[in-house]
């Protein structure tokens, strides 16, 4: 019987040059954010912004791994939504963890009108896919237009500072 070989699954010029990357932004609904964060983490293309307010969110999951003293797990994630103290007695803290950043990602959601936000960063010109065969209506994964360029850099000093040097 002839062993597999291994293979990479990563495209040869991905691999040799790095991927630009652009500020994107999540939204979807509040009943929806969790199957969000889960398929934008299974396209694992995006780095979410951790803010201050989400940071040092401990919530039930990320309690039950401290008290287990499981704090550093890789995590992983369930396709549904799991009961944390199951998962708890059943000894699985890799979900456990997995749940942990997905409240703490959504405590640090902006919330308004029933609809959260997070920003982030992905690879240019692919958002990550939201949505599709038995997902759950209304998240969505968009580019944030950049500003425009202004056509002068800004002042260095004050402008009072300015008029006494001249």
């Amino acid at each position: 019987m002839a062993a597999a070989t291994w293979g990479s699954t990563m495209p040869w010029l991905e691999a040799a040059a790095p991927v630009r990357m652009e500020r994107i932004v999540l939204v979807a609904p509040d009943e929806s954010l969790r199957d969000v964060l889960v398929q934008v983490a299974d396209s694992g293309s995006v780095e979410i912004d951790q803010l201050a307010r989400g940071a040092d969110f401990a919530g039930l999951s990320a309690r039950l791994l401290r008290a287990a003293g499981r704090q550093y797990q890789t995590p992983a994630l369930s396709a549904a939504a799991p009961d944390p103290a199951e998962l708890d007695r059943a000894g699985r803290y890799d979900l456990l963890a997995g749940e942990a950043q997905l409240e703490a990602h959504a405590a640090a959601a902006v919330q308004r009108s029933g609809t959260a936000g997070l920003a982030g960063w992905g690879p240019a010109g692919k958002p990550p896919r939201v949505g599709g065969a038995g997902a759950p209506p209304g998240g969505a994964a968009r580019p944030v237009p950049h500003p425009p360029r202004r056509p002068l850099p800004p002042p260095t000093r004050p402008p009072a500072c300015r008029r006494r040097a001249a």
